[in-house]
């Protein structure tokens, strides 16, 4: 086990655990068959001088079974070892003169086709997108949708339409999906005030339990709180991040990389996570053929723009408030970022086609959460804001529409789990409909937790409920007793002068016990009192 002696290594934005060896040094490492049978070794090496001299030797059993000569200096220098259920024991020796990062040995399982799960899964995060954004819901709107590469491709795929997040935004929903946990539990809600330890028995990361069984996982990422600096490279062999916006447009690099890991393991088990964070307003540079297609008199740069408006939004405070002109540029200038994912998003659809690949793959597309520009006139976790797109592109499921309420951070790991048969135990995670047969949702709870705010969501089938209360940020409690405000809305209505707390008292009171049975059960690193 190297784990304990392991340190996390960035190079070229590709982020691996892996053990510093020093001239001369040599490391073993042993493994048994009870949780892989078959399987391929790979591992990197990386010299921390430029031109080193000398090899870098892998041996089992005394018999030289992989070697590297003059090194890339500051680059992984990867091989790979077929047929490794042979070699039980490696034995890594530095007989370079530099000192070498290297990787932990992956195992990477050879996928067979009489097992019961799928052989890849890839998942498709598109940062900040309202589910109606995506042309594919909007049947009516087909000649002008900026994703028709996507249409396509989830034609006939399983189109879910009450799919929310878990939170309003990408620190606390990105880390619900990988532990399927609510934000009062994870406890990564607000990166100002702390991030829990993440990984470990109390927050395990369902990815990680893939990597267990041999998958070979690797994640991209262009978010800034989704990064190794808050422990995202967990349980993924390799983890690739781009800081925006210095990186530019990054949906071309991450598409790249997900056909290259592919390529790189096509016999074998693969779990693809990637986050596309160009379709979050603001927050890249416009391409040049976006600049063409918008209008010559306008803000140049977006996140000034972007901004300068919200600052500008008043009575809620951090919450955008935009006319309507300002809101068909915002529109315009999305259509146009979505379009470019698209066409990017196209060639990995290509490329399951050509390599036979699709046969044995499951694709998920999603986003980690939505927007809204009306911020004063409606609650924070309004439908627009939290109300996800979620395709899932399954080779034993036909089309089909789901309108069951589905919690996208609790339920996505164990549908994935599911799907590549393995067991990732979770509390209140459900496998999907059609591919499992767990329950329905009666509700979905999305909690904010951010500054001196608690806010909580309830939706039913009938009922949006909203819950605003005091947190203490110092403390991490939630103060029931100190209600702010209250809103009760039918669904598919969540303006402000529709509100139904005077006219159903006895619904209001039902909610108010849902969040205290939702705080009874989950909270954990999130504390609370009433």
């Amino acid at each position: 086990d190297l784990s304990s002696k392991s340190e996390s290594v960035t190079l070229h934005n590709e982020t691996r655990d892996c053990l510093l060896l020093r001239p001369g040094e040599s490391i073993t490492t042993c493994c048994t068959k009870d949780d892989v049978s078959e399987w391929n070794w790979k591992l990197s090496f990386s010299s921390i001088n430029l031109s080193p001299v000398g090899d870098m030797v892998v041996e089992s059993n005394s018999k030289v079974i992989g070697s590297l000569s003059h090194l890339m200096g500051m680059k992984w220098n990867t091989i790979k070892i077929p047929d490794g259920a042979e070699h039980l024991s490696l034995s890594i020796f530095n007989r370079t003169n530099s000192d070498v990062y290297v990787s932990h040995p992956c195992r990477e399982a050879i996928y067979k086709n009489d097992e019961d799960g799928l052989q890849n899964v890839v998942v498709l995060i598109l940062d900040s997108l309202w589910r109606d954004k995506i042309g594919i819901y909007n049947e009516n709107d087909k000649e002008d949708s900026p994703t028709p590469f996507i249409d396509k491709f989830f034609s006939n795929g399983l189109r879910y339409w009450n799919c929310f997040s878990s939170a309003e935004w990408t620190l606390p929903s990105v880390y619900s999906m990988l532990t399927t946990q609510y934000p009062v539990n994870h406890g990564r809600t607000d990166y100002r005030s702390f991030t829990p330890e993440f990984g470990g028995e109390r927050h395990p990361s369902f990815v990680a339990a893939l990597a267990k069984k041999g998958f070979s996982t690797m994640a991209c990422s262009g978010a800034k709180v989704f990064t190794p600096a808050f422990s995202g490279h967990i349980g993924f062999n390799r983890f690739f991040y781009d800081s925006y916006p210095e990186s530019g447009r990054t949906d071309g690099h991450i598409t790249k990389r997900a056909i290259d890991h592919l390529r790189s393991n096509e016999d074998g088990k693969n779990f693809l996570y990637l986050h596309y964070i160009d379709t979050h307003d603001g927050w890249i540079d416009p391409s040049y053929a976006e600049e063409s297609q918008l209008d010559p008199i306008r803000v140049s740069n977006p996140l000034s723009e972007f901004m300068t408006l919200k600052e500008a939004s008043g009575a809620t405070k951090g919450e955008p408030t935009f006319g309507k002109e300002q809101i068909k540029l915002l529109d315009k200038r999305l259509a146009q970022r979505l379009n470019e994912v698209d066409l990017s998003l196209q060639s990995l659809f290509a490329y399951l086609d050509k390599s036979g690949l699709a046969s044995t793959t499951a694709v998920l597309l999603c986003a980690d959460h939505g927007f809204q520009y009306t911020g004063r006139g409606r609650p924070l976790l309004s439908d627009t804001r939290v109300n996800v797109p979620l395709l899932i592109k399954h080779p034993k499921f036909e089309g089909e529409d789901i309108k069951s309420l589905v919690n996208l951070g609790l339920d996505i790991g164990p549908t994935i789990s599911q799907i590549l048969n393995v067991d990732f135990p979770t509390k209140e995670g459900k496998v999907l409909s059609p591919i499992g047969n767990s329950k329905p949702r009666d509700r979905v709870i999305i909690e904010s937790i951010f500054g001196d705010r608690y806010k909580v969501c309830i939706r039913t089938e009938k009922y949006v409920f909203h819950q605003h209360v005091k947190y203490n940020r110092e403390t991490h409690t939630i103060d029931m007793g100190s209600e702010i405000e209250v809103f009760l809305f039918v669904v598919g209505n969540e303006e402000l002068n529709h509100d139904l707390t005077n006219s159903k008292p006895e619904v209001v009171a039902e909610m108010r016990t849902y969040v205290i049975e939702h705080l009874n059960k989950s909270a954990d690193e999130i504390l609370w009192k009433q």
